[in-house]
């Protein structure tokens, strides 16, 4: 089955794809009098891949290879989305000036992945009367960034 990967437009915006989902992250681009050095993907300030000059990649955990991948071009694929994956994803371009100088450039994304939301809480009867029943119940645990506007109701 193939899952389409979704290109994300302005640099440093929210993303927001359902679980499943790939999406691909831009990176700052070098400059014509530049020479990119090194990249490095972090999720909530911790790193997580970097790749090199020569091209070769390198990932802090073997695990985040099937979910990661880093093109030619710097930017991070995230693959086969969960809401864990939710977070800050930021893209550290190291790049050497035409005067030999070494300089940053960053861009920060928002990802947001969204899931079917937990059920809701405990149910609990607060009024009867002879046609009718009022039940509340306790907040879904998590919403999963797919905020809950309404409940059905069954009756069996």
């Amino acid at each position: 089955m193939l899952i389409p990967c979704v290109s994300v437009g302005a640099a440093g915006s929210t993303v927001t794809q359902k679980k499943g989902e790939n999406v691909t992250l831009n990176c700052p681009q070098v400059q014509e009098d530049e020479s990119l050095a090194t990249t490095i993907w972090y999720k909530d300030d911790i790193m997580k891949v970097s790749m090199g000059q020569s091209g070769g990649t390198q990932y802090t955990e073997p695990s985040l290879e099937s979910k990661f991948a880093v093109e030619q071009d710097s930017s991070l694929v995230l693959m086969r989305l969960d809401p864990g994956d939710s977070g800050n994803y930021t893209c550290k371009v190291f790049v050497v000036n035409s005067t030999g100088v070494m300089d940053n450039n960053s861009t920060t994304w928002i990802v947001l992945v969204q899931d079917v939301p937990s059920p809701p809480g405990q149910a609990r009867i607060v009024d009867t009367q002879s046609r009718q029943v009022k039940v509340e119940w306790s907040p879904s645990d998590s919403d999963n960034n797919s905020p809950i506007s309404n409940y059905v109701v069954l009756i069996r």
